[in-house]
């Protein structure tokens, strides 16, 4: 009898997963969408952006291209600036 569980686990287990990437820079920004480089996060991950304003903007990862992560803030991106560290 075919164990299910078992060879879902044991094919998970062989996933290749890249490591986060945790430092990169923000390189442009459209409207309300952010772009950074540097910086490797799934899709849905929380970033925080850094700001001059009011303390960091946290923005989820919602999209890429290449080397570009596309993000989305929670709040106004007031104070983000080119080269802010994501």
């Amino acid at each position: 009898m075919l164990d299910f569980s078992a060879a879902i686990d044991s094919q998970i287990a062989e996933l290749m997963v890249p490591e986060p990437i945790l430092s990169g820079k923000l390189v442009r920004v459209v409207g309300l969408t952010l772009e950074a480089k540097g910086i490797i996060a799934p899709v849905g991950s929380l970033c925080s952006v850094e700001s001059q304003e009011h303390g960091d903007v946290y923005a989820e990862v919602v999209g890429f291209d290449n080397d570009v992560l596309y993000l989305m803030p929670f709040s106004e991106p007031v104070g983000v600036y080119l080269g802010s560290h994501v």
